[in-house]
């Protein structure tokens, strides 16, 4: 089976070609391997637009790792997994790779990058247990793998990376390219750490920890804790009905009722650089807006019942008159006065080693 034609566009998905479109990339066979995090990676090709470039890369994994990863997952799913301890010890089973291609250089020019999509893939479990391999059997990935002649015995990993040439520069053609480098380097990742309750006008308050990436001794310090309810008008046009007016217009606005109340704390840390890899946000997902509507009045008390509209919860983040000093954070929004709060606080794991790869060299 042969992959379709790449466009300039992260996506790898093509049920039609996309309007914006003139023509499809050239193609660069690149067939490049590189070793990283203990696994063979592929840059199988590269294509050339006028926009930019598209370049695929390919991972392979061993399929063993990844059935024994799921069952891991699903064993300890069952038991409840999602305290900081069960999420350590799972992510350092996790099999599927770190790392993307975050720098492209060609000719010299470093190039502006778009985002990423990918797609993985791996063989069928021949043991018994399909569940895993039947998530994974996606044939547009198994397309793209055949083309690129990744083998069927392994598990892959693919990605596709759009990068846009700087505006101003030269936009190479596959004839005066003479250099291509890109840059590989794993995402920041997210550790969870702790949760800790606050209560509304609650004084300083010290809480000891240790970080869990580097083992040091720290100290959240709580500054202030305070609730707050935003303006009635606040959320004033955000849901609208999907109709037009005959003269063109949007509609009316639904009759629709936001939360509104949030708790807020300020916090530092002791050193004061885990403040800048420490995030706390709260543990519960909060209201979402309701759209009313008249109910039966049997009593006579005109008490409305409510509909809740939107696909997820309200979010605003309070920005504080400080952030030098001290960082904010916000919780979710509801329509009753919380007294409490609950809060997770996640450390960010962002490694500085790269590796930089040579795709082309005239």
């Amino acid at each position: 089976m042969k992959m379709g034609e790449v466009y300039f566009q992260k996506e790898y998905r093509y049920r039609k070609r996309p309007e914006t479109q003139r023509k499809p990339g050239k193609k660069i066979r690149i067939k490049t391997e590189f070793a990283r995090e203990g696994k063979l990676w592929k840059i199988p090709a590269v294509y050339l637009f006028e926009e930019g470039v598209v370049m695929d890369l390919c991972c392979r994994i061993d399929p063993g790792s990844v059935r024994e990863y799921y069952g891991e997952r699903k064993r300890l799913s069952e038991k409840g997994w999602k305290d900081p301890e069960s999420f350590a010890f799972l992510e350092a089973r996790n099999p599927w790779p770190q790392s993307r291609c975050i720098n492209l250089n060609v000719n010299g020019q470093t190039l502006l990058p778009e985002g990423s999509t990918g797609g993985a893939w791996i063989p069928e479990d021949r043991d018994g247990e399909m569940e895993t391999a039947d998530m994974f059997q996606d044939p547009e990935i198994r397309k793209i793998l055949d083309d690129y002649r990744c083998d069927r015995e392994h598990a892959w990993y693919f990605m596709r990376s759009c990068f846009r040439w700087v505006a101003g520069e030269k936009q190479e053609m596959p004839k005066t390219i003479r250099t291509m480098t890109a840059e590989i380097a794993e995402e920041p990742r997210t550790i969870p750490g702790f949760c800790f309750v606050t209560r509304d006008g609650e004084k300083v308050r010290r809480i000891p920890f240790f970080c869990p990436l580097s083992g040091e001794k720290g100290v959240l310090i709580i500054q202030e804790c305070f609730s707050r309810k935003l303006e009635e008008d606040f959320f004033e046009g955000t849901f609208r009905s999907g109709r037009k007016a005959e003269d063109g217009c949007r509609g009316a606005e639904v009759d629709v009722e936001y939360p509104l109340y949030q708790n807020v704390i300020s916090w530092s840390t002791e050193p004061e650089w885990l403040r800048s890899v420490c995030t706390i946000t709260d543990c519960s997902a909060g209201d979402r807006p309701r759209k009313k509507k008249a109910g039966e009045d049997t009593a006579g008390s005109g008490i409305q019942t409510s509909e809740e509209i939107g696909s997820c919860a309200m979010s605003v983040f309070y920005l504080g008159d400080d952030r030098k000093t001290k960082s904010w954070s916000s919780s979710s929004l509801t329509f009753e006065k919380k007294k409490e709060t609950n809060w997770q606080v996640d450390f960010t794991f962002e490694k500085k080693d790269s590796l930089l790869v040579e795709c082309f060299k005239e």
